[in-house]
């Protein structure tokens, strides 16, 4: 096999089932694409899971997957040829499991919408052991979204010392440090970041050199950018509309920062649309450039390759997945360069 002939992997994750109010049909679980460099991704086979809301890679070939369900649970896949098998799997108390990551000392860090909690979970050569759950409570204006915590996402910082967790339901970032075993502290000196009321935070990036971070707003649709200064301890700088469109239907949700092309990109659903904005300088502020279609229905997740200038867009509602080439000055080139069949598509990972 040749260099041009490396072989790819793109699993997505598809919901497998929605609510009866949601109109939409759903997916068969994780779905399996191969590709060479260079040539179209075709379908290999569907790993069955249910509502596998968040996939990641564990670091040495292998994949988590998370259900999102009434139950927590983690399956853990491994490597087999051109394709995975069952490994390991745990369960845990939550509820709503939406997202995680994943340490370099293979310590996993779950977020869980429905339950407003934070599971820590301890990969030990294999064996899944949950190691810590943390409860949150907290509340916001937006009753109908912020009645209770809603731990939406969790960032590893760029050192690996410390863990970010988005409460949408409660308006904060909650700050720990991470101890020798894996389990979480609250940060001394800053134990949370407080955001404007009414604003959801959902997901987090930081700008590639370590003083700013960027967070995604739901409810407000806004990114904010926030600056830490020479004490570590972070505030808000600057915010930037996502869309000047309004309605409860209209939700920002995934962000990327890109160093090669010194972009942050979201998209939005509601609008259906990816989003690009300059950094600027230092990444201090966000500067908009342009936007486009997602090619779907509801872009809940997104994913830039830099290696390929490849963008896979996870339209959640319709259209599957949408694969964009990006120019080499960041732009997002319209129309999409091919679309997936993946209904209920989630999550996007390249193996």
């Amino acid at each position: 096999m040749t260099i041009s002939e490396v072989l790819i992997v793109l699993l997505i994750g598809e919901y497998t089932e929605f609510p009866a109010w949601l109109p939409a049909d759903p997916g068969s679980g994780i779905a399996l694409f191969n590709s060479t460099e260079g040539a179209e991704p075709f379908a290999n086979t569907v790993l069955s899971v249910h509502n596998p809301s968040f996939l990641c890679a564990d670091g040495y070939g292998g994949f988590y997957a998370l259900d999102e369900g009434p139950q927590g649970l983690l399956t853990h896949f491994i490597p087999d040829g051109k394709s995975f098998y069952f490994a390991e799997q745990v369960a845990f108390e939550a509820q709503g499991s939406c997202h995680l990551c994943v340490s370099p000392e293979h310590k996993i860090y779950i977020s869980n919408y429905d339950s407003g909690t934070l599971t820590v979970v301890s990969d030990n050569n294999g064996h899944l052991e949950v190691i810590q759950t943390l409860y949150f409570h907290g509340g916001g204006p937006v009753k109908s979204r912020q009645s209770a915590s809603h731990i939406h996402s969790c960032r590893l910082s760029p050192n690996g010392r410390e863990l970010f967790a988005a409460d949408l339901g409660g308006d904060r970032l909650y700050r720990f440090d991470i101890q020798k075993d894996g389990r979480l502290n609250k940060h001394i000196e800053q134990p949370y970041i407080q955001l404007p009321g009414g604003s959801g935070p959902r997901h987090m990036d930081f700008h590639p050199n370590s003083r700013f971070m960027y967070i995604s707003a739901e409810l407000s649709n806004q990114i904010f950018t926030l600056c830490f200064n020479e004490n570590g301890v972070a505030s808000v700088v600057s915010c930037t509309s996502t869309t000047e469109c309004k309605g409860s239907t209209i939700l920002t949700a995934h962000l990327q920062v890109s160093e090669q092309y010194n972009m942050l990109y979201t998209c939005v659903r509601g609008t259906d649309e990816i989003a690009w904005y300059s950094l600027g300088a230092d990444g201090s502020e966000l500067t908009f450039c342009g936007r486009c279609s997602s090619g779907g229905r509801f872009p809940r997740y997104f994913l830039l390759d830099e290696s390929s200038s490849q963008l896979f867009i996870a339209n959640q509602l319709g259209g599957g997945v949408s694969i964009f080439t990006v120019g080499r000055d960041g732009t997002v080139q319209f129309p999409a360069r091919v679309k997936l069949e993946a209904p209920g598509a989630a999550a996007i990972i390249l193996m």
